[in-house]
């Protein structure tokens, strides 16, 4: 099954399971197998990309490791994907991947086209992954997956503005009353410079040729490598007790600090 329709990338979420210590370079993984909610779509209009749609969600990887400290480890890992250019095959992989687990500070974030995003644009992605990140590990769900399509479009949006229109705005969990646009929108007026990622982006290795294709993984405080970490507490009380109604809170918390 393919992730996005006519071929455009789509992020998915992912269980996380522990990782390791961080290592002190970027080393080579491999992706197994990817899963994702396909239930959330989105329209994407930018460059090459006309009128197309997708799924708007984070990727679930299975992942092992070919260097680093823990060569041959095997886990599952959630990421969300930066490149709106390329496509993720859903169901077996047998791809080589480098990931920055371990780097300091905050890798480079890339677009499709090789593009280094703007300190604003990485601020907000950053957060963003984070958030989501911790939300597929701690609360597992319908409400949840909801969230993490949300801030999957917000990526897309924030990286290429104008670029993003939900399919279905209206949508909702079952038992749940806030939307996915009204996530999205919240998702949209989020910032915060403290947080911290790590990317896994296509390798030459073993002949793959999605040149430039790239995920953000959050690495929120003892989230299996950040431990030390300072989190921003605003962002994680916010986003974890529930998000309807948010963006007020937002906005005051952005002007206080501003």
């Amino acid at each position: 099954m393919n992730c996005t329709l006519k071929g455009v990338a789509c992020a998915a979420g992912l269980a996380l399971a522990t990782m390791a210590s961080p290592a002190s370079a970027a080393f080579l993984i491999n992706l197994n197998h990817s899963s994702a909610d396909t239930t959330y779509r989105a329209l994407l209009n930018y460059g090459s990309i006309s009128n197309t749609q997708v799924i708007s969600n984070g990727l679930t990887f299975n992942i092992t490791n070919l260097g680093g400290p823990d060569v041959g480890d095997n886990y599952d890992l959630f990421a969300f994907c930066i490149d709106i250019f390329h496509h993720m095959t859903l169901g077996a992989l047998n791809d080589t991947y480098v990931s920055t687990f371990g780097d300091e500070p905050n890798p480079p974030l890339l677009d499709g086209s090789g593009a280094t995003l703007n300190l604003t644009q990485t601020n907000y992605i950053t957060t963003l992954a984070d958030i989501g990140f911790r939300l597929n590990r701690d609360s597992p769900g319908a409400e949840t997956s909801l969230k993490t399509a949300a801030i999957q479009a917000a990526i897309w949006e924030i990286e290429h503005p104008g670029s993003v229109t939900l399919v279905n705005p209206n949508a909702h969990a079952v038992g749940g009353t806030t939307t996915y646009a009204q996530y999205y929108n919240a998702y949209l007026n989020l910032n915060g410079s403290g947080a911290r990622v790590f990317t896994l982006t296509d390798s030459s290795v073993g002949g793959d040729t999605t040149v430039n294709q790239g995920f953000v993984v959050g690495w929120p405080p003892g989230g299996g490598g950040g431990q030390g970490l300072v989190p921003e507490p605003a962002t994680w009380a916010l986003m974890l007790t529930g998000f309807f109604g948010a963006g007020l809170m937002i906005r005051r918390r952005r002007i206080v600090t501003a």
